[in-house]
């Protein structure tokens, strides 16, 4: 039988490690002030995967940068006609780690078709230094709540589903260049 003291220290931790495991994380409603100025998501082809190797620098975020193949954007300003293929860093978490520090729960393969919430930056505030990332936030808006996931093709329903979200978000109105209903 455990002590009342030793149950209550049991607790405690246990209220702790939850609490460290949700605070890690910060969250994208997509209704943020200029969220979509500054971050857009696209639907891509992965031509590669390269993991970083952590104990090399301690401070790198980023745990894989991505090699990817812009298809479509679905929402933000991004043209993919205009960059062939994009490099984005991306920090995974497992499922099984106590702290999660990204939304993304592992990497794409090469080959798949990812949908990404994608943010630009600068290493280290340097702006010669500019660096796209995925977004490591819960990102309301798409599936698995994950700033990346892998879809089962371009015909997969939760893209679909996440532009419906957006738009929802966003107050979606009809462009001014669209007639009104009301003549």
């Amino acid at each position: 039988m455990l002590s009342k003291a030793t149950l209550l220290i049991i607790v405690l931790c246990l209220i702790c490690n939850v609490s460290a495991t949700l605070a890690a994380l910060g969250t994208y409603t997509g209704r943020e002030p200029g969220f979509w100025q500054r971050q857009f998501i696209i639907v891509a082809r992965v031509n590669g995967v390269h993991t970083l190797d952590r104990q090399r620098d301690p401070q790198e975020d980023a745990t894989h940068i991505l090699s990817l193949e812009p298809l479509l954007t679905l929402a933000g300003n991004f043209d993919p006609s205009r960059q062939p293929v994009i490099k984005v860093r991306v920090a995974v978490t497992a499922p099984s780690s106590t702290i999660q520090s990204s939304s993304v729960t592992e990497p794409p393969r090469e080959g798949s078709i990812v949908l990404a919430v994608i943010g630009s930056g600068n290493i280290d505030s340097d702006d010669r230094r500019p660096f796209l990332w995925v977004a490591s936030e819960i990102c309301l808006f798409m599936p698995d709540e994950a700033g990346l996931v892998t879809l089962q093709g371009l015909s997969d329903k939760r893209i679909l589903e996440t532009l419906k979200k957006v738009r929802e978000r966003r107050g979606a109105n009809p462009p001014a260049s669209q007639p009104s209903d009301k003549e």
